[in-house]
C-alpha cells in the first residue's frame, strides 16, 4: 500500500511541483524588477547619504517580506532532472515518506499535495489507509509482545532473571506435577533425576505458553528508550545533529506528533536525501511497531496491578481470574 501510494502521489505531483517552481520564479523575477527599478531611482534622487540608505533599506526589506511570502528559495527551475540540477522533493522517495507520515498521522507538513487530484487522492488514501494501519500496528505490537516476554520468559527458565508468577497459578501448577513426583519418586534414583528434570522443563514451557511470568515495566521502559535512543543515533549521524535534536526528532516522531520543524533528507540538493527520506520511512514503520509492543505489554501490568488493587479492596472477587 505505501509503495502504491508512493508511485500514485510522485505521478500527480512531480510535473505540478516543477510548473510551481516556473510560476514562483516568474512571480519573483518580476517583483525583483521592480525592486531594482525603485533602488536605481532612489539613487538618481539628490538624497543625502543616511537618506538614501533610509530608502533602499525600506525597499530592500519589502523585498524580503515579499520573497517569503511567495516561498521562492533560488531554484533553478530550468535545470530539473539534470545531473548538477535540483531533485525533486516528490520523488519516489520522498512520496513513500509522505505516505508513511499519512497512514501513521504523524503528518510533518514539510511536504504535501499541490494538485486537486492530489489532495482527493490524499484523502481517499487517508481515509484508508489509517484504520488499515492501525490494526496492522495492534497486531504487530500484540505480537512483538508474545515474542518479547516468550525470550523474557525463556531467560528466565534458564536463571538470567527472576520470576514472579501468579501465586494461584503456581498452586494449581505445584499440586499439578506433585502427584506425579510422588509416583515417580517410587522408582529408581536415575529414573527419579529424569522424570524430575522432564517436570521442571515442562512447568516452564507452561509458563511461557501461558505468559505467566512477571515482565518489569523497567525493562519495558528501556526498550522504548532503546528504541528513541537508536533512532536518534542513527540519523544524527547522517544528518550531523545534535544529540538533543536527534532525540528531540525521534520522540516526536514515535509519539506521532510531527511538528515537522527537524525532518531528515530534507536537503533535496545532497544525493543521498533520497535514501536518508527512504530509510526514515522505514524508521517510522519499525519504531512504531516497537512502541505498540511497549504499550501492549504496560497495558498487560496495568491490567494486573489494577486487579491486584481490585481484590485488596474487595472491588474483584479472589476467585475470579
Amino acid at each position: 500500500m505505501l509503495c502504491v501510494g508512493g508511485y500514485i502521489f510522485e505521478y500527480l505531483e512531480k510535473k505540478t511541483e516543477e510548473q510551481i517552481c516556473h510560476e514562483t520564479y516568474a512571480e519573483y523575477k518580476a517583483i525583483e524588477d521592480k525592486v531594482m527599478k525603485r533602488i536605481y531611482g532612489a539613487m538618481a534622487t539628490p538624497y543625502k547619504i543616511p537618506l538614501l540608505e533610509y530608502h533602499i533599506k525600506n525597499i530592500l526589506e519589502k523585498f524580503r517580506d515579499i520573497s517569503v511570502n511567495i516561498e521562492y528559495d533560488g531554484t533553478n527551475c530550468t535545470a530539473y532532472g539534470e545531473p548538477d540540477g535540483p531533485v525533486y522533493k516528490w520523488s519516489f522517495s520522498g512520496a513513500f515518506f509522505f505516505c508513511v507520515s499519512v497512514i501513521s498521522t504523524i503528518g510533518y507538513g514539510h511536504i504535501s499535495p499541490k494538485t486537486v487530484y492530489g489532495r482527493w487522492v490524499c484523502i481517499v488514501y487517508a481515509i484508508l489507509g489509517i484504520p488499515l494501519f492501525l490494526t496492522c500496528l495492534a497486531v504487530v505490537g500484540d505480537a512483538l509482545s508474545l515474542v518479547f516476554r516468550y525470550i523474557y520468559t525463556s531467560a528466565c527458565c534458564f536463571g538470567w532473571c527472576d520470576r514472579k508468577p501468579d501465586v494461584k497459578t503456581s498452586v494449581l501448577k505445584q499440586n499439578k506435577y506433585r502427584e506425579r513426583r510422588e509416583v515417580k519418586d517410587r522408582s529408581f534414583s536415575g529414573d527419579r533425576f529424569a522424570t524430575r528434570n522432564e517436570n521442571n522443563k515442562k512447568l516452564k514451557m507452561d509458563d511461557i505458553d501461558e505468559g505467566n511470568t512477571d515482565l518489569p515495566l523497567t525493562i519495558v521502559v528501556i526498550v522504548l528508550l532503546s528504541n528513541i535512543t537508536a533512532g536518534a543515533l542513527l540519523f544524527g549521524y547522517w544528518e550531523n545533529w545534535d544529540m538533543m535534536q536527534s532525540i528531540y526528532f525521534a520522540f516526536v516522531t514515535l509519539t506521532t506528533i510531527g511538528f515537522g520543524d527537524v525532518i531528515p533528507g530534507t536537503d533535496f540538493k545532497d544525493p543521498m536525501a533520497k535514501i536518508q527520506l527512504a530509510l526514515g520511512g522505514i524508521f517510522m514503520l519499525v519504531g512504531l511497531a516497537v512502541v505498540a509492543m511497549c504499550f501492549a505489554l504496560i497495558q498487560d501490568q496495568i491490567v494486573i496491578i489494577a486487579r491486584q488493587i481490585g481484590k485488596k479492596l474487595g472491588i474483584i472477587d479472589e476467585k475470579v481470574d
